[in-house]
């Protein structure tokens, strides 16, 4: 009778059903949970990725200059915060020299100094011996011209890198007070930076 299930027993062939559904939920709980790591391990790969995308400075993609040549100086005007306007008021007498690359190009048109901007990275051949070669003649023009020097692979640089159209490293602008200027791409010669300088200090 048992064996019929007339009696209100459950067939051997019921368990049965009942034992594989519940082996098959066991099985699944498992993979579920590789999937749900799987998923995590993409999630973080891809959120490393676009931290590392963020954190590249736009100014990374520069080429870099083998050989000289001559460079457009572009018309670097002050910027937005430097414009002056009828509501705001007059400037200080005492305009300090501030420590930022861009607001330091701001405040040599500002006062129509005659300056030397230098655009490099800390890790191109040619930029290392290009700022090593403006560190050595510097000394000889402190207090008549101005040196401002813009590192490219700073992030904090962007800004002022884009503004004055910089595409390869390094990129020296000697800047007469009138805020015009002679540009030069590539590693110079001690000479001619000696030279482009003077134009800057010494009268025609």
């Amino acid at each position: 009778m048992g064996a019929n299930g007339k009696d209100g027993t459950i067939p051997v062939g019921h368990r049965q059903v009942h034992t594989q559904k519940a082996v098959t939920r066991s099985d699944q709980s498992p993979r579920r949970l590789r999937w749900l790591a799987a998923g995590l391990v993409i999630a973080a790969i891809l959120l490393i990725l676009f931290l590392k995308m963020a954190s590249t400075p736009a100014t990374a993609n520069l080429s870099i200059a083998e050989t000289g040549a001559a460079a457009t100086v572009p018309a670097l005007s002050t910027g937005p915060a430097a414009s002056p306007s009828a509501a705001a008021p007059a400037a200080p007498v005492s305009d300090r020299f501030p420590s930022q690359p861009e607001a330091q190009v701001d405040w040599v048109l500002r006062n129509g100094r005659p300056a030397l901007f230098l655009f490099h990275s800390t890790n191109c051949k040619p930029c290392i011996a290009m700022t090593a070669l403006v560190e050595e003649v510097r000394p000889d023009y402190v207090g008549r011209i101005v040196f401002v020097d813009v590192v490219t692979n700073d992030a904090a640089n962007a800004a002022v890198v884009r503004r004055a159209g910089i595409q390869s490293i390094p990129t020296t602008f000697f800047i007469a007070s009138s805020g015009s200027g002679q540009g030069y791409i590539g590693l110079m010669k001690e000479e001619d930076v000696r030279a482009e300088l003077d134009k800057l200090v010494l009268p025609e």
